[in-house]
């Protein structure tokens, strides 16, 4: 076969169409590149959704759950007659018996031991609460605010039980004993105020 000479009309046919197909390949590998990175754009924006649906999934549990504890603790109540306040040495302290949780879709009743809360003003109204979020009873730790807000149970503070209310007595004055106050549902109140009424 004989060689093409250089400046040949074939040589250069040759040369010319062979700058044509190495520029089709690399406009093929560019435009593949292009769809590589297509791809992976598309499987990073699959996984950012799939986790963020995920994320959200995970978060929607975990509101019901609060707003399902929030619903049992709402209505449940405590023992009646459980708080007595002394004060002395200008100093308040509720003291707190050991005392049953009752929960409506329960049917036994939750123990709690006994416990106080002391460092509190004379005179003054409490509310007492503690924070159970498992429902297991037992040692709780006792807690006592001058208000209502704050010691019932809510979407912020599910799990917060209200045990009742006492007035603190004066420093040196005779102990007083508190009710069930904030701390009892509606349904509860009702029924005992048509108990009551009969």
């Amino acid at each position: 076969m004989p060689l093409l000479q250089p400046g040949s009309r074939s040589a250069k046919w040759q040369a010319r169409n062979a700058r044509v197909q190495v520029a089709g390949v690399e406009e093929a590998v560019t435009i593949v590149s292009g769809a590589v990175d297509a791809v992976e754009t598309a499987v990073e924006t699959a996984q950012g959704a799939a986790s963020d649906a995920m994320d959200a999934a995970a978060e929607a549990k975990s509101q019901v759950g609060l707003v399902f504890t929030f619903q049992q603790v709402r209505d449940s109540y405590s023992d009646p007659d459980v708080l007595t306040a002394s004060a002395a040495g200008g100093v308040a302290t509720i003291s707190v018996a050991a005392h049953d949780r009752h929960y409506l879709n329960n049917t036994v009743a939750i123990p709690l031991d006994a416990g106080s809360v002391t460092g509190l003003s004379p005179e003054t109204t409490y509310q007492v609460f503690y924070d159970d979020p498992d429902f297991e009873g037992g040692a709780v730790e006792y807690h006592a605010l001058p208000t209502i807000e704050g010691s019932l149970a809510s979407l912020e503070f599910p799990a917060r039980h209200n045990v009742g209310q006492v007035t603190t007595p004066a420093s040196g004055g005779t102990p007083s004993t508190g009710s069930g106050g904030a701390g009892l549902p509606y349904w509860k109140r009702q029924y005992e105020e048509n108990v009551s009424t009969e």
